[in-house]
């Protein structure tokens, strides 16, 4: 399998092993996969790329920390409702729960929570229910309290469905390209980068850490033998990312391809190189395509979790 790093102390900064600093810039297409190593992979988005639905929907927060900003303009027009306060007065609230599961309110003072939703708790009345404020619609009554999280909770990650699998790879470069899916326009990207590498000697690409999970993927470079997780990375959201796929003749190479933000049908793919077979990042991948397609199902046809009492 792909190498893989142990957690990062608390700086988030990774000592690379020199073994994976001397990484082949650019290994053979050619060279034949071993007999023991797995098949190739590929994996299509479930998302319908373009349609209304798709270009609205968030699958997840960006980070458990963040907090959408509540537009002015947003409010209905006429008196508030009851339950309801300031917008402005939401953004001065500080984010303290993240819900974790769906709540659908049955009387006057319980207020809606999704999963995902960004949640200020004023209260813990100790008798299973909170009273706060859900910061994405500026509601605010009780709720359950099991259907929230504490936002420092380390478990939260994996109950919103966000779990990281890190891999080390190469970046080598990217195309643009005129299809959304296909293995054969990931070939093409990955013989064009490599050629282009062998035919115009560019600078050594540097050894990066490839996260994954159900976000997207990010890439964080090499600096002087370390990389710092605690720097901005190359981002790329999950509901972009059209397809992916190793290549079927050299499993060390696989390519993405990504709908490049708010330029509709302009697509690109980034392509990679590892040590190792690149089937278990495909596979990765896949994965968070499997959480993307329940997500987006729950999305566009929302089930109802009840509280039972």
């Amino acid at each position: 399998s792909t190498p893989a790093l142990a957690a990062p102390p608390k700086s988030g900064t990774y000592d690379v092993p020199s073994s994976l600093l001397q990484l082949d810039d650019a290994p053979p297409i050619q060279s034949p996969p071993s007999s023991s190593s797995q098949g190739w992979l590929e994996f299509e988005s479930p998302l319908p790329i373009g349609s209304a639905a798709a270009q609205s929907f968030t699958a997840f927060p960006s980070s458990p920390e963040s907090v959408p900003a509540a537009s002015e303009g947003s409010a209905a027009q006429g008196a508030p409702d009851a339950s309801t306060i300031d917008r402005r007065a939401v953004k001065d609230l500080a984010l303290t729960h993240r819900g974790v599961h769906n709540f659908v309110p049955r009387h006057d003072e319980e207020i809606t929570i999704q999963k995902g939703d960004p949640v200020h708790v004023q209260l813990n009345a100790n008798d299973g229910w909170f009273k706060g404020t859900n910061l994405r619609t500026g509601d605010a009554g009780i709720f359950p309290a099991s259907i929230v999280m504490d936002k420092n909770d380390p478990n939260l990650r994996a109950a919103l469905g966000i779990l990281t699998e890190k891999f080390i790879v190469r970046f080598l470069g990217a195309v643009p390209i005129k299809k959304q899916k296909g293995v054969k326009y990931v070939v093409g990207a990955i013989e064009k980068v490599h050629s282009t590498r062998q035919e115009q000697t560019p600078p050594p690409s540097s050894v990066s850490l490839l996260q994954v999970n159900s976000k997207g993927i990010k890439v964080f470079n090499t600096i002087q033998g370390k990389i710092d997780t605690t720097k901005n990375p190359r981002s790329f959201p999950l509901q972009n990312i059209t397809y992916v796929a190793s290549h079927p003749k050299n499993k060390r190479y696989f390519g993405f391809i990504f709908q490049i933000p708010s330029r509709e049908n302009v697509f690109a793919c980034y392509v990679f190189a590892s040590a190792a077979s690149t089937v278990p990042i495909c596979d990765a991948v896949g994965r968070s395509f499997k959480k993307l397609k329940e997500a987006f199902l729950n999305y566009s046809n929302p089930t109802k979790d009840y509280y039972l009492e």
